[in-house]
Formats: structure tokens, C-alpha cells, sequence
């Protein structure tokens, strides 16, 4: 997302295009040297990587405002320049990257049992995953999916009822988009950062008449993947409908 807000950039002031060009080049370099997947950064590297994801973040916030907002940048020279010495770094205010370290270190025990699994391959993982019906929404693109389980990740200050039900309709309406059934999506999770929890939920109990999971979860018996998978197609549809903004006869659709 990112590097497409430094595409807009770049058209909106062609004069940044080297400058951008060099920024993604020292971070790739960057990555090369401190190789953080899966493993925890000393404070110093750690430090050097927030930084470069404040600027990510600012440029992605380039293309979601699709060019309404640029950030103010720094006096820009050409010629190379080291990773730790590159001019958009100015771009990160020392608290944000603060911040970003600190919620970086606390993700290290909320999913640390599954950063292994996952840079070796072993779970599949997808980063910022798009759907079949997210060019019809505006492009919506989801958090991430693993094995099957797709996160919200929240780091707001509120932490409450209201917002746990705010981000599961959220999730819901990414599974919705999902129409032909990509990602395998049958469990939805929630990450608040700042808060330090993370939990999960079998999609079937967001799916299903709340007097129908009542039930199932009384007798401790949960629908077979024929049953969901048939409820996701039938809901799917409806979603299709909506966003195309198509006449739906609800009474026949859920008889």
C-alpha cells in the first residue's frame, strides 16, 4: 500500500520519484542486512526499522486519501545515501517510532508461537489481502490472514464491548467480499496491540441465527463445512447484491 501511495506521490510532484526510488532501494537494503523475519531486533536495529514503517505509513496514507493528503517533506538532495542516514526518515517523529517499537515488542508475545510457522512456510500467510469484491467497495483490503483465520489488528486507545462488535462486522464484511472463497476463511480474530489481547472465533458463530449458535453451543455442536460453506455462498450472494446495489427479495433469501 505504500509503495502505491509513492506512485501517487511521485505523479503528484514528479520531483520525488529519484528520491522515493532511493527510499524503497535503502530499505530493501536495510531488511537484506538485519533480516527480521522471525526473529527479535537489537533496540538499534529495531529503532531503524520503526522508522522506515512511520514513513511506509505515511505514504500509504497517500494513496487511501488518494493524494488529498501528502506529508510535508524534508529538504530533499540527490546522491545516494546510507540506510541509517536516508532524508524521508525525517518524515518519523521520535514518538511515533517509540511507540511503534514498543507495540512491536508487545506483537512478539501475542503471536509469538506463530512467527515460526510462518516465515518457514509451515502456515500460510497473507499480508493486507484484497477480494474478489473489494474493487466494488473501493478496494478494501483486510489486516492479514493466517491458515485460514483472518485478524483485525486495532491499535486504538478504546478497548470495549462496542468496539470488539465494530471490528467483528468489520471482519465479517471481508469474508463477505471474499466471494469465491480464495483465502478458506472459517475463524476471525481480533488483535488490540495496546491492550496486549488477541482471540479467535469459528466464522460459523458470525454466520449463523444468534438463537442457532446459542443452540449448537448448548449441545457443544458445531455445522458440518458443507453447512457453512452452503450459509457463506447464500450470504455472499446477498453481499454481491448489496454492493451492487441490486433490488433483494430478503423474505425468499433466508426462508
Amino acid at each position: 500500500m505504500a509503495w502505491h501511495g509513492a506512485i501517487l506521490l511521485g505523479r503528484l510532484n514528479t520531483s520525488t520519484q529519484p528520491h522515493l526510488a532511493r527510499f524503497f532501494s535503502n530499505l530493501d537494503e536495510m531488511t537484506e542486512q538485519c533480516s527480521p523475519a522471525g526473529c527479535q531486533l537489537g533496540d538499534e536495529e529495531e529503532r531503524l526499522l520503526d522508522t522506515y514503517c512511520v514513513v511506509l505509513a505515511q505514504l500509504e496514507s497517500v494513496y487511501r486519501t488518494r493524494g488529498e493528503w501528502v506529508p510535508q517533506l524534508p529538504l530533499l538532495k540527490t546522491g545516494s545515501a546510507r540506510p541509517q542516514d536516508e532524508p524521508l526518515l525525517a518524515l518519523a517523529p521520535t514518538s511515533a517510532v517509540e511507540d511503534v517499537v514498543n507495540l512491536s515488542r508487545s506483537t512478539d508475545a501475542a503471536f509469538g508461537d506463530l512467527i515460526g510457522p510462518v516465515v518457514s512456510g509451515a502456515l500460510t500467510y497473507h499480508p493486507n489481502p484484497v477480494f474478489a469484491g473489494s474493487h466494488a467497495i473501493g478496494g478494501a483490503d483486510a489486516d492479514f490472514i493466517i491458515e485460514g483465520t483472518i485478524f483485525e489488528l486495532k491499535t486504538t486507545k478504546s478497548f470495549n464491548i462496542p468496539a470488539i462488535r465494530k471490528a467483528l462486522l468489520q471482519l465479517l464484511g471481508y469474508c463477505l467480499l471474499d466471494y469465491d472463497d480464495q483465502y478458506d476463511i472459517r475463524k476471525v480474530g481480533l488483535y488490540f496491540s495496546r491492550q496486549g489481547w488477541v482471540t479467535a472465533w469459528p466464522l460459523w458463530q458470525l454466520i449463523f441465527p444468534p438463537a442457532e449458535v446459542l443452540q449448537r453451543g448448548l449441545v457443544q455442536s458445531e455445522p458440518s463445512e458443507e453447512e457453512v460453506a452452503e450459509r457463506l455462498t447464500m450470504l455472499r450472494d446477498l453481499m454481491r447484491q448489496v454492493v451492487e446495489d441490486r433490488e433483494i427479495d430478503y423474505e425468499e433469501a433466508f426462508s
